[in-house]
């Protein structure tokens, strides 16, 4: 699911650019931290470091969540059906609409073409089943790796994916990743660049969110999901082996569990008086405030001002701090 570099340019442009001249504007981020930018100024205005006894401690601060399953699950439920307590069919369903829609309009809009009429004239309307069979086909491909697309439909016994043959021949599946959409290709919403992944996001996270509820210690920490296509808030790592790719902001629990994630779009994404990363924390943390949570973070989010608006809410935090935050 992260890693897209073995796809060919060939298979799928839109994945894939050939060279870095085709990243297009790539943000360039900080490695260490961001420099402040609250409304409480520099770090001479914070309170003064001060000297404590021996075995100091914080009050503490009760916890009342309650951790675990919240779904009614019967033990001998499938993984199919374990799956679908998180994408659900309501998910699928907006997927095959909008996937409908956007071939709809592609093929018969006004900016059709014969040529285009009939490179696609096999395609007909997607439906929840295919979808599913679809999706499942991609999250094979990231667990089984091959240079090309095309590759999964070798009919060679040395190379053959024969399970992938039997469930949707290569043109359809061409066909699907063409129009999959998430969204209506309507008006566009200024100030979010994720609205046409918004819904779905909405809709993934409810349940993320639903399903289970983490246990008292929880963490904070960025990924990369690589991409070296062309997007407004691809970031760009220097630093980084893999230098281009999407930011993700996410809260998980020491099991793994992600209970929320942001996705990085610009630096204009910032709760009023917090910089960015301190925005992340405070967006990723709003539902598990007031309740006692242990949250542990790195010095890329540590500040005086985040850890005093979260001890405020009820909240514990154990990260390192850089002296100039």
């Amino acid at each position: 699911m992260y890693v897209t570099d073995g796809l060919s340019a060939e298979e799928n442009d839109s994945f894939l650019g050939d060279n870095d001249d085709d990243y297009g504007d790539a943000e360039e981020e900080d490695d260490d931290f961001d420099h402040y930018e609250g409304d409480s100024g520099s770090s001479e205005d914070f309170d003064s470091w001060v000297d404590v006894e021996p075995g100091y401690a914080v009050d503490d601060i009760p916890f009342i969540g309650h951790p675990g399953f919240n779904a009614i699950n019967d033990p001998h439920d499938s993984p199919i059906e374990l799956f679908k307590l998180f994408l659900t069919d309501d998910i699928i369903s907006v997927l095959v609409m909008e996937t409908n829609r956007y071939a709809d309009q592609f093929l018969n809009g006004p900016n059709s073409t014969p040529d285009i009429r009939r490179l696609y004239r096999q395609y007909i309307p997607t439906n929840n089943a295919e979808m599913n069979k679809f999706l499942g086909i991609v999250l094979l491909m990231g667990y089984v790796r091959k240079p090309k697309i095309s590759d999964y439909w070798e009919t060679d016994p040395v190379a053959e994916v024969p399970f992938i043959r039997k469930v949707l021949s290569r043109t359809r599946f061409q066909h699907l990743m063409k129009f999959l959409h998430c969204d209506s290709n309507g008006p566009t919403f200024v100030g979010d660049r994720l609205y046409k992944f918004r819904h779905i996001q909405e809709m993934l996270l409810q349940q993320f969110m639903t399903v289970y509820t983490p246990k008292q210690q929880i963490c904070i920490d960025e990924e990369i999901m690589l991409w070296r296509g062309r997007l407004a808030f691809r970031t760009y790592l220097p630093g980084k082996r893999n230098k281009y790719g999407v930011k993700l902001y996410v809260l998980c629990e020491p099991s793994g569990y992600v209970y929320n994630f942001v996705v990085y779009s610009g630096r204009h994404d910032s709760v009023p008086g917090f910089n960015k990363s301190e925005s992340a924390v405070l967006v990723l943390m709003d539902s598990l405030l007031d309740k006692g949570y242990e949250l542990y973070i790195d010095n890329y989010y540590t500040s005086y001002n985040l850890v005093s608006e979260l001890l405020r809410r009820q909240t514990t935090v154990v990260g390192t701090l850089r002296a100039q935050r």
